[in-house]
């Protein structure tokens, strides 16, 4: 009998770690309320939340997070971490996304909104169609992701491809296209510029007409040399004098 008695009592003190059961605790006001020096959620999946189980708490097992079944902004029922901020790996956000942020300002009136001035780096992350919009700052410059590429935002440009082209005028003008369509560069500018002129055959070199323009219309962008000599000179005279032009386009 002693045996049994036995058995019976190893299998009532079995540690409750070995099996799961659900605990109740209802109190009535104003009965005496309790106080728990600690209190264990198991870790586990996320359960069902529906508008009955407001109120509902578990520990998730992938967030490391205390949740709550509550209402989302629209009012329909949600988990929720508990305090402002919820963790998903090694990401943290705010536990309801139509919440804005504001540091140094009450109330925000964006998603961030800062009073005074912040400061930005660069981590390495690739500019591609997951990150336009993000911003960096690249060694003495800042820059945007345009979905593709890193672009400079103000100050001095990230050069991702340059183009030099050069032409020489004997009198007359030349009309040099660059590029036949408008949007191969971002910009062109003339670099430099140089003039000979024979002084033997120039009577009135004052009157003498040369320069250099950078244009750009619907054909696309051109570099133009212009060079006149004065109208009293005969045309062996004007094809004596040069002007050669430099231009350089940019992409940015």
């Amino acid at each position: 009998m002693n045996k049994y008695l036995f058995m019976l009592a190893a299998f009532l003190i079995i540690p409750s770690s070995y099996s799961q059961e659900t605990l109740t605790i209802t109190t009535y006001y104003p009965a005496p309320f309790g106080v728990y020096t600690n209190l264990r959620l198991f870790p586990s999946g996320q359960p069902a939340c529906a508008a009955n189980d407001e109120g509902t708490m578990y520990y998730d097992n992938n967030t490391r997070q205390v949740m709550v079944c509550g209402q989302d902004a629209a009012g329909n029922p949600a988990w929720q971490g508990v305090g402002l901020w919820t963790r998903n790996g090694n990401n943290v956000f705010l536990g309801d996304l139509n919440w804005n942020v504001g540091i140094g300002v009450n109330p925000p009136v964006a998603k961030l909104d800062v009073n005074g001035e912040i400061k930005i780096g660069n981590s390495g992350l690739i500019c591609d169609g997951n990150t336009p919009g993000a911003m960096r700052y690249n060694v003495d410059r800042v820059e945007f992701c345009d979905g593709s590429t890193w672009r400079s935002v103000g100050g001095k440009p990230t050069i991702s491809d340059q183009f030099v082209s050069t032409i020489t005028t004997w009198g007359g003008a030349t009309d040099q296209i660059i590029s036949s369509n408008p949007s191969d560069w971002d910009a062109c500018y003339l670099e430099s510029y140089d003039t000979q002129i024979d002084d033997e055959t120039v009577v009135d070199e004052a009157d003498d007409q040369f320069k250099c323009e950078i244009s750009k219309d619907s054909a696309g962008w051109h570099l133009i040399s212009y060079y006149d000599r004065h109208t009293t000179h005969n045309i062996i005279e004007r094809n004596k004098g040069t002007v050669t032009c430099k231009a350089r386009c940019l992409k940015w």
